[in-house]
């Protein structure tokens, strides 16, 4: 995803809210099954993205993602600038 959206030349960032917020937790491949999970979050810096972590998710889940924390006004301001938002 993170290459087709920058070959349209969109700026975009990624946002992890609620149970997404693990994602951007450490992931233990044995048990993923797979080493490539964090293959795919780092696609996305690498081709002008960015992530960020939605703060009162990561903290009633009780994670603590790499990424940059956001409050819900800083979340609010984010969806209102956009041109467009994808859920998923």
């Amino acid at each position: 995803m993170s290459l087709g959206l920058k070959l349209a030349d969109n700026e975009y960032t990624v946002v992890l809210v609620d149970e997404g917020v693990r994602v951007g937790t450490p992931v233990r491949p044995e048990l993923a099954g797979t080493d490539k999970v964090a293959r795919h979050l780092e696609t996305i810096p690498e081709f002008g993205g960015e992530i960020l972590v939605h703060r009162e998710s990561a903290e009633r889940r009780g994670v603590n993602p790499k990424y940059r924390k956001i409050d819900d006004e800083e979340l609010r301001a984010l969806i209102e600038r956009a041109d467009a938002v994808i859920e998923f």
